[in-house]
Parts: structure tokens; C-alpha cells; sequence
């Protein structure tokens, strides 16, 4: 492979999530919430109550990230933290009470809006879109797990 190949992929990630958050900021009712912002939201609404290592992992974020997008989120009352009652290590964040039926249908909204704005991809191409992204997210995850073994 040559050296700009994986710079070319790692730019092309990038524009690729930045149009991504813009295009969908400007297609659904986010209101003061910023991209990060939602994508936790999403994820509490797809997922139910989660811990900040679970929204990391799902987010391609740090833990330390995570944590400051989830302050300020508390901050707006939008979501609380709650200590597990089996391991009090253990903290989970949710939707309080008032919040958790407003997001309920973000999950669906944020899905039929991302299929619109790939209906335009004819579906062979979107075969082929789907199937290279597969194989670059196998090629990194056995990479990652040589690493970790090491």
C-alpha cells in the first residue's frame, strides 16, 4: 500500500463523518444540542441506559470525551448518572424522566434521514460501499487485536 493510500482513507473518514454530522444537524430538530451531543442521545434512545465506557465504544470516542459531552448534557437536564446497586463502580447514564419520551423517536428519525440522504446511491454501488467498509473495519479490528496480544 502506498503511504497516501492510508492518509487518503484517513481524510476521506473524516470529510465523510463532518458531512455526515452536518447533513443531519440540518435535517432533524437537534435544537441547542451539538453532534456529539446527539449521537449520545441516540444512543441512549436506541440502547436504554448505558455505561460512559459502552457510549465510548459505540461513539469511537475516549471515556474522558465521552465523560465531558455527558457533563454538560447533565447539565441541561437532559440526562442523570446513576451508581449501579450490584458493583458501585459501576455508573450508568439515562434520560431523566421528562427527557426520555422526547428522544424516543430520534432513533427512527435518524435512520429514515440518513437512508434519504443515501438514496441517491444506486444499489449495486451501495453493495459495494458496504462491503469495502466491512473490509477495512476487519482489516483494523484484527490489527488492533495483534496489537492488544503483543
Amino acid at each position: 500500500m502506498e503511504k497516501n493510500e492510508g492518509k487518503s482513507i484517513l481524510t476521506l473518514l473524516r470529510e465523510i463523518r463532518s458531512l455526515i454530522d452536518k447533513s443531519l444537524k440540518s435535517k432533524l430538530d437537534l435544537g441547542n444540542f451539538t453532534m456529539p451531543q446527539t449521537m449520545i442521545i441516540y444512543n441512549l434512545a436506541n440502547h436504554g441506559k448505558m455505561k460512559i465506557s459502552e457510549l465510548s465504544e459505540k461513539m469511537g470516542l475516549t471515556n474522558s470525551t465521552v465523560s465531558g459531552i455527558v457533563d454538560r448534557l447533565e447539565d441541561q437536564g437532559v440526562i442523570f448518572r446513576e451508581r449501579s446497586t450490584e458493583d458501585r463502580r459501576v455508573v450508568y447514564v439515562q434520560f431523566t424522566p421528562e427527557h426520555k419520551k422526547n428522544y424516543q423517536d430520534l432513533n427512527d428519525n435518524l435512520d429514515k434521514k440518513f437512508n434519504e440522504m443515501l438514496a441517491a446511491i444506486p444499489q449495486g454501488q451501495m453493495e459495494t460501499i458496504i462491503e469495502s467498509l466491512n473490509v477495512l473495519k476487519e482489516t483494523l479490528s484484527s490489527h488492533q487485536e495483534m496489537n492488544t496480544i503483543e
